[in-house]
């Protein structure tokens, strides 16, 4: 099974943001995984919150030449784009009900930090 690369927010807006301090790593990482089709993938909620974010940091010019390329990769199948939906989202609520025993995330109370 090949990996593949979900892209957050945050490798969204770094990717795009030249004043990140990581940008050119992930600008690179980004690239070597685009040599391998179908390897990366977002959601349409990860979309937005990136557009949304670009937006509100950037230039409105710069901004919107982010959301172009962004849309001409997706486009392009450059990557592919979980589109959540209501019916999704319910099994994922349906899904964090049954393992209601489970943390959502490390918290200090529910591990040890060391």
């Amino acid at each position: 099974m090949r990996e593949r690369l979900f892209v957050d927010t945050w490798g969204w807006l770094t990717l795009r943001d030249r004043r990140e301090s990581r940008h050119e790593e992930v600008r690179s990482y980004f690239q070597e995984a685009l040599q391998g089709p179908g390897s990366i993938f977002t959601t349409d909620c990860v979309l937005t919150e990136s557009l949304t974010l670009l937006f509100k940091r950037l230039p409105f010019e710069k901004a919107w030449e982010g959301y172009q390329q962004i849309e001409s990769a997706r486009r392009n199948d450059f990557f592919d784009v979980v589109w959540i939906g209501r019916e999704r989202f319910d099994r994922a609520i349906q899904f964090r009900r049954r393992c209601s025993d489970k943390p959502a995330s490390p918290s200090p109370t529910s591990r040890r930090w060391s």
